[in-house]
């Protein structure tokens, strides 16, 4: 079940969502000269202005509710009680929550729910308000009348008095949802795993008010669980870092070629091109979770450069209510596409001018070297029908073809090979690894490597693609 929020006091939600049962928004108190004045005028005006400002906040900022702070009792957690310490929150209706458990009533849950089932969710409820919500006589009483300590005129200084505050009435309740009579905020799933004890699952985050509030989430001694705060800083350190090394290897990689180093530029490039403002964001613990998801989003356009599609996929859209999995996706899609820089060699694809003509610019930088080449297959062709087809093939430089062609030749020697070993180069799954063998007569700089069948009986098994890497020696 979707775990929810509820009791969302915003316009733009209940147009969204208007089932009828939304409240209208008051409107202000009309006063004039003479009025006999009540308790009533005071709380409506007040319940006005509160009104007022609450629209006018989640206009500014659609997810205006969440988690701000959040500090349970970990040893009491795994006996099987929670136990609230501090706890600063917005609810979803708008009320702020401040509260410590050393000056209020404790706030705590005995969990005697089954656990083995999967994990259960404890939220923070508050009875909606309605009308009376401070009587005892309400059918909701959503808060409870306290004296204060004594407060002195602020002008005089003197003449304390004890004034009663309205203090709303917490409790924690066990459900992916709270019953219509309570405004709900999910704080924490807790779960257990076989032989093990209670704990809070790691694979769910709360609505937060800013990232540094996920920070109890991973707090627990010997926790592995890292906060959203964290993946998102674990992942601009790990591609800072990257291209710190790809950056020095193109400075020093004079060996590699033009065609090489435009590609390190552009790699370097898609990944930097919006690191700066996403360490920002990733750094700061004001950062709100939809800012830091934006920002995150923003990095990952560039970043698809490195894709083989070149497209990024659909990423989920940003869920306050549990934002870690649309983090999870894009992290792990980020990462996904800085791994493809491998740092040992670099891969350029072949072009494919017409049916089963490759062709590459061959730098000069590459003369004198063996080359690497990988054979993707065609959707039902085999590998052995990639070794029959370049086993068949013309390779050599443009400008030699006509010759080779004229005495029947086939051009550069080339052999089947498992792997690399120097650089560790490996055939994707199904494809076919080749080494052609160094020949300046046969392989010129400045012109176009070609690869072309000269048997028409083994069209069918060319290739979809050809690959050249490249070791960085």
């Amino acid at each position: 079940m979707t775990i929810l929020s509820t009791g969302q006091s915003s316009l733009i939600r209940s147009a969204a969502n208007d089932d009828g049962n939304q409240p209208r928004i008051p409107n202000p108190i009309c006063w004039h000269q003479g009025m006999l004045l009540s308790p009533q005028h005071f709380q409506q005006n007040h319940l006005y202005w509160e009104e007022q400002l609450r629209q006018r906040l989640s206009l500014l900022q659609p997810h205006y509710w969440g988690v701000g702070e959040l500090v349970i009792d970990e040893a009491a957690l795994l006996e099987g009680q929670v136990n609230i310490q501090r706890l600063v929150a917005v609810m979803p209706d708008g009320l702020l929550i401040d509260y410590r458990s050393s000056e209020e009533d404790r706030l705590q849950l005995t969990l005697d729910a089954d656990l083995s089932e999967g994990p259960a969710t404890v939220q923070l409820a508050v009875p909606i308000h309605v009308a009376g919500s401070a009587s005892g006589r309400s059918e909701i009483q959503r808060y409870v009348s306290r004296e204060d300590r004594p407060r002195v005129d602020e002008n005089t200084g003197d003449n304390e008095i004890v004034m009663p505050r309205l203090v709303p009435r917490l409790s924690l309740q066990l459900g992916d949802k709270v019953s219509n009579r309570y405004v709900g905020l999910p704080l924490f799933r807790v779960a257990q795993p076989e032989g093990g004890n209670i704990q809070i699952d790691g694979e769910y985050s709360p609505p937060l008010l800013t990232v540094a509030a996920d920070a109890f989430r991973s707090s627990a001694e010997g926790s592995a669980t890292r906060s959203i705060a964290q993946l998102c800083q674990q992942l601009a350190v790990s591609i800072r870092q990257k291209a710190r090394q790809l950056a020095g290897l193109s400075e020093e990689g004079e060996h590699l070629g033009r065609n090489i180093a435009q590609r390190h530029h552009r790699w370097i490039r898609a990944m930097v091109q919006e690191l700066a403002s996403f360490e920002l964001a990733a750094g700061t613990t004001i950062t709100s979770p939809y800012e830091l998801y934006q920002s995150l989003i923003r990095l990952a356009g560039p970043i698809s450069e490195l894709d083989p599609n070149a497209i990024p996929p659909v990423f989920k859209p940003y869920i306050h209510d549990n934002a870690l999995p649309g983090f999870k996706q894009v992290v792990r899609y980020v990462h996904q596409q800085v791994s493809r820089v491998n740092l040992n060699y670099t891969t350029l694809s072949f072009d494919e001018e017409r049916s089963g003509y490759f062709t590459l610019e061959f730098d000069k930088a590459w003369e004198g070297r063996d080359l690497i080449i990988e054979l993707k297959p065609q959707g039902r062709g085999s590998s052995d029908g990639l070794v029959h087809w370049l086993g068949a093939s013309r390779i050599a430089s443009a400008n030699v073809h006509k010759v080779l062609m004229q005495r029947r030749l086939l051009g550069a020697k080339s052999h089947r090979i498992a792997r690399d070993e120097k650089s560790d180069i490996e055939p994707a799954q199904g494809n076919v690894l080749f080494r052609v063998k160094a020949d300046k007569q046969l392989i010129r700089s400045g012109a176009k490597l070609v690869i072309v069948c000269t048997s028409e009986q083994l069209k069918t098994e060319q290739p979809a693609s050809i690959l050249l890497h490249m070791p960085h020696e």
